[in-house]
């Protein structure tokens, strides 16, 4: 691509200057247009004159004409109504004023016509004179006046005084029509002249135009090239930096940074597909860790509704037992003041050995129902136990998102553990209590083989029941901490299940937003494949 380094006439300027030449040759034709044909009008107008001049010396010889007749007629016949036409001398003074007005601007008309006026008037005068003495009757004079052949002469005179006027109009008029007819010819030739001056320049104009003009046909080839989307072409040349010039070189230009513009945007457009491409295997992979992490807390959800029938459970089995030990500590009491009252009545001590050892059987038997409901609440505990590891290890695999349930988890095992060395200590005491019944039925029985004898022996099953009394009395209370442990369990239960729920809540709509984000990184995976196809359509030179 080359350019000229001096600055060329700019295209616009030159046809704005062939332009103002054409408007400049056309005023001028117009102005001379205008003057031509206002000299054409005034030489038509002098030419009218003439012919006016012309028209009323006719009519003044013609009405002069007729007045004669008539005056002739009358002086022969002497008959009035000959004198109609003679009326037209009237209309003569008329035209030979007329007549002085028109050629007023011609020294020697002027001169002419005062010689005419003369005449007429003469004439006037004579035929007026003539039909006077017709009229008063006296023909001697009118012949002698007729004789003298004045009126001939005058008439003469003035046919001759008009012709020579005439002839002088005609020559005038011969010479206006020449001027008119020069004046068209050279109206003629000067729009001849004038329209050819304005075609050469307008031919040249085009001419130059066409030469300016020619590199367009490239320009619009290159243009509808890049229309196309071909970036392939090459630059156009530029020689001159005229209108058309400045084209070429932009669309050089222009060439160029879509060139660029379409590599960079191929770039970018590469990089944003692998990049989505990676967004949408890290959100796949996300959707798949989430969904395995609702499965885990679903199943968490399933193992703490275990959990916290397990912990009913266990309440309602504690308050049975409590319930018990209390009936126990009731029966030890009554024992204990059974006992009391056979020390004070030795007579009726056989009757109350019997009804202390009934008793005792009983707690005996109500102390098997104990053991039996501790060895329930060991097992529910031990169950308490294997669940609250369970959630431990589904609150680890949470993740972050479990470890406020891990700390409900570990409360929920230590209290299981607290609920498993409760029923230890209780059939501790149970263990305690059993032999404690047992030794006091071998009391029993041995004061009532002694009978009353067994006033000794009466004050040592007073003592085994007060001990048996106490021991009840512990084991109501370590019954009583089961039972608000295990209440403390159900809340802790309650609680971790509403964390629980919230973090489902949580997981799902975390779920939710990730299916949206792998759907809006699947569509703008989509868009930036057609990007890079759309970008690729472009026809580019290969790189370096």
């Amino acid at each position: 691509m080359s350019q000229e380094t001096h600055p060329s006439y700019a295209a616009k300027t030159l046809v704005r200057a062939g332009l103002l030449t054409i408007m400049a040759l056309t005023a001028l034709l117009v102005v001379a247009a205008l003057w031509l044909g206002d000299q054409m009008n005034n030489q038509l107008a002098w030419t009218d004159h003439t012919h006016n001049v012309r028209s009323l010396l006719n009519h003044l010889e013609r009405d002069l004409l007729e007045a004669e007749s008539a005056e002739r007629a009358y002086l022969y016949t002497g008959d009035e109504a000959r004198l109609d036409d003679y009326n037209s001398v009237q209309n003569v003074s008329g035209k030979i004023e007329q007549l002085q007005t028109e050629v007023s601007d011609n020294r020697e008309q002027v001169a002419r016509m005062a010689d005419l006026r003369q005449l007429v008037d003469a004439k006037l005068t004579f035929m007026a004179r003539c039909i006077s003495l017709k009229r008063n009757v006296h023909e001697m004079e009118l012949r002698d006046l007729m004789a003298t052949n004045t009126g001939v002469k005058l008439a003469r005179d003035i046919h001759n005084k008009i012709a020579e006027m005439y002839g002088v109009e005609a020559s005038l008029l011969e010479v206006r029509r020449g001027a008119v007819s020069r004046s068209q010819t050279g109206l003629n030739v000067l729009l001849l002249f004038g329209l050819g001056v304005e075609l050469l320049v307008g031919f040249s104009i085009l001419a130059f135009l066409g030469r300016r003009l020619a590199p367009l046909g490239p320009a619009a080839e290159l243009a509808e090239r890049i229309g196309s989307g071909d970036l392939t072409a090459e630059p156009l040349e530029v020689r001159v930096y005229d209108e058309v010039g400045r084209v070429n070189s932009n669309l050089n230009r222009m060439l160029e940074n879509l060139r660029a513009n379409a590599d960079q945007n191929q770039a970018h457009a590469d990089v944003v597909n692998q990049a989505t491409a990676r967004l949408a295997a890290s959100t796949k992979e996300q959707a798949a860790a989430l969904q395995q992490q609702s499965t885990a807390l679903q199943q968490t959800s399933v193992t703490l509704e275990e959990l916290s029938q397990s912990a009913n459970q266990i309440s309602d089995r504690s308050r049975e037992v409590a319930s018990r030990a209390e009936a126990t500590a009731q029966a030890a009491g009554a024992g204990l003041e059974s006992v009391r009252k056979s020390a004070r009545s030795t007579a009726e001590l056989v009757e109350q050995v019997q009804v202390v050892a009934e008793r005792i059987n009983a707690l005996g038997e109500k102390t098997d129902a104990i053991r039996s409901i501790v060895l329930s609440v060991n097992d529910i505990a031990e169950r308490s136990n294997v669940l609250a590891l369970n959630a431990a290890i589904l609150a680890a695999a949470a993740g972050s998102e479990g470890k406020g349930f891990t700390v409900v988890a570990n409360e929920m095992k230590s209290l299981a553990d607290q609920c498993k060395e409760a029923t230890i200590q209780v059939r501790d005491l149970l263990g305690e209590v059993e032999r404690g019944i047992q030794a006091s039925v071998v009391l029993i029985e041995e004061a009532g083989r002694r009978g009353l004898a067994g006033s000794a022996f009466t004050d040592e099953a007073s003592v085994s029941i007060h001990q048996l009394n106490s021991q009840v009395h512990d084991g109501t209370m370590a019954f009583s901490q089961i039972v608000a442990a295990t209440s403390q369990q159900k809340l802790a239960f309650d609680q971790v299940s509403e964390a629980l729920l919230s973090i489902r809540q949580a997981s799902q709509q975390t779920t939710a937003t990730t299916q949206q984000l792998e759907e809006t990184t699947r569509e703008l995976y989509r868009l930036s494949g057609q990007l890079v196809k759309s970008i690729e359509s472009y026809r580019r030179k290969p790189g370096p």
